[in-house]
């Protein structure tokens, strides 16, 4: 039957398409603001684990994500990429571990 027939359903499906995309690039935007609040404060090696001799990139990533960053940011790429079952599912950006990663530094509200 031609898409016209079920107007009220074809709207529902794309409303949860919207949302959806919506909700990937809200958690795409997080994550890179995540990373460049990162890039913006190297570790510094006077306060962390970090050498003094570590180089410039190594003080940004190998010594300045700590494990629960690392643990959110492979949160967010499971339920992205791996479960688009969460979407469906009604799931927000706040209601899962990885809000952890949304919370605090890179965000102002």
């Amino acid at each position: 039957m031609p898409p016209a027939v079920f107007p009220a359903r074809n709207a529902a499906l794309y409303d949860l398409l919207l949302r959806g995309m919506r909700l990937v690039s809200e958690w795409t935007a997080r994550v890179l603001e995540q990373s460049a609040w990162k890039f913006a404060n190297p570790a510094d090696p006077a306060t962390s684990e970090c050498p003094k001799d570590a180089k410039d990139y190594e003080k940004v990533v190998r010594y300045n994500y700590k494990l629960i960053d690392k643990t959110a940011l492979v949160e967010v790429r499971v339920d992205v990429c791996a479960r688009p079952a969460g979407v469906r599912a009604g799931r927000a950006a706040d209601t899962w571990p990885a809000r952890l990663l949304f919370a605090g530094r890179c965000r102002s509200s």
